[in-house]
């Protein structure tokens, strides 16, 4: 072993202790990735949709090192063994990075991490209570999209009650941002696979502008939402309504792959679905399933926000849905403990001429984004999920 693998091997054992403190201060460890039962649906879901890592060693590869450089390097103990600097643009000469620049580099890895992430938090905590204002028939809909069976109506996470499963969902989408604003910085991008447009280029690099110029730590969870979430927002809305996703120019495609082969690995430690690594932003004790799950709630959130802010309508039609929406008691969501509503409760029926045209247009929103359109994200996801041991 060179001197330099070994420099690698006792960093990386370093950041994996089992002393070392994970992102979860209640993380279970004996969840496995994936159930037995599942295991070749995935596999052929994986060979058949063409993910390039699935045939490409190399590829897979990059992406395993990858996340290791970005988890160490924002991580509380980073290691420049894992994490070398490999910026796009950097003002000292490469190879040669000083103590003082490397400490600057990781503590401003740490902080656009924690910055996204608290962003994602109050972006989605608020949209799903958002959610919870929808009558129970477009919540229904959009809960049925591309299903044959009916559903029940969706039903978001934004109780107090499901504040674990909550974070941990977010944690997927967040784990995804993170990585990709992170790996854009690196110019890590395409030797994992990936060729983005221009315009997602430039939304990516919104996200990370307004985490220079507006992004902070620690903040109150009850502020106003600012730059970077509306940045995080406009980043996941354009993944999510791509009607032609590939895993080349989609990064949220992308992801879904990685998280299915990373499911299916028997080997050594990923840390994308096993292994302990210094605060990892995903959680291992959420297997496979429960991570395409996460994915697909926040893909029908996003919907319903977008059906609201895509509807073309007059000023008096959308003051009345706001007015019916508004109307909706939500204290059941600060309880400690499980009071929602039965749907009955909800007697909301949108035949007035302002919601049948709403919910016109979030049946063909659900459509285009949750069901029948084959190329985008929230079908893969249908595809992968509707066949398990029950539809989500």
């Amino acid at each position: 072993m060179t001197s330099s693998a070994n420099a690698r091997a006792v960093a990386l054992q370093e950041s994996t202790q089992t002393s070392t403190p994970t992102q979860w201060s209640d993380e279970r460890w004996d969840v496995p990735p994936i159930k037995q039962s599942d295991r070749a649906r995935y596999q052929q879901w994986l060979e058949s949709s063409g993910f390039p890592a699935a045939s490409n060693p190399q590829v897979w590869a990059a992406i395993c090192t990858n996340w290791i450089s970005f988890l160490s390097a924002t991580g509380t103990i980073p290691k420049p063994e894992l994490a070398p600097c490999r910026k796009v643009v950097t003002w000292e000469p490469r190879g040669s990075e000083s103590p003082q620049a490397r400490a600057k580099r990781f503590k401003q890895d740490r902080k656009t991490r924690r910055c996204i992430q608290e962003a994602a938090w109050l972006m989605f905590d608020e949209l799903e209570t958002l959610a919870e204002r929808w009558p129970v028939p477009v919540r229904t809909i959009v809960n049925q999209a591309g299903l044959g069976t009916s559903q029940g109506p969706f039903e978001s996470w934004a109780a107090k009650v499901n504040l674990r499963k909550r974070r941990r969902g977010n944690s997927i989408w967040t784990g995804l941002v993170c990585f990709l604003i992170h790996s854009y910085d690196e110019g890590t991008l395409e030797e994992m696979g990936l060729k983005l447009s221009e315009g997602l280029c430039d939304s990516i690099m919104d996200v990370t502008e307004a985490v220079v110029w507006h992004g902070g730590i620690g903040q109150s969870p009850n502020r106003t939402r600012g730059p970077v979430e509306d940045a995080v927002e406009e980043l996941l809305m354009e993944l999510i309504t791509d009607p032609k996703a590939t895993f080349q120019t989609n990064p949220l495609l992308w992801w879904v792959g990685i998280l299915v082969q990373s499911s299916l690995g028997t080997g050594r430690d990923d840390y994308i679905s096993r292994g302990r690594f210094n605060i990892n932003i995903l959680p291992m004790d959420v297997d496979i399933r429960g991570r395409l799950e996460a994915l697909l709630h926040y893909c029908q959130v996003l919907v319903l926000h977008c059906t609201m802010q895509t509807w073309k309508t007059s000023t008096v039609q959308m003051d009345e849905v706001r007015g019916s929406m508004a109307t909706i008691d939500l204290e059941w969501l600060n309880a400690d403990n499980d009071q929602r509503p039965a749907p009955s409760a909800d007697t909301r029926n949108c035949q007035s001429v302002a919601w049948k045209d709403l919910v016109k247009h979030l049946r063909e929103q659900s459509k285009s984004f949750l069901g029948e359109k084959p190329r985008t994200v929230g079908k893969q996801l249908r595809l992968l999920l509707e066949e398990s041991s029950g539809v989500s």
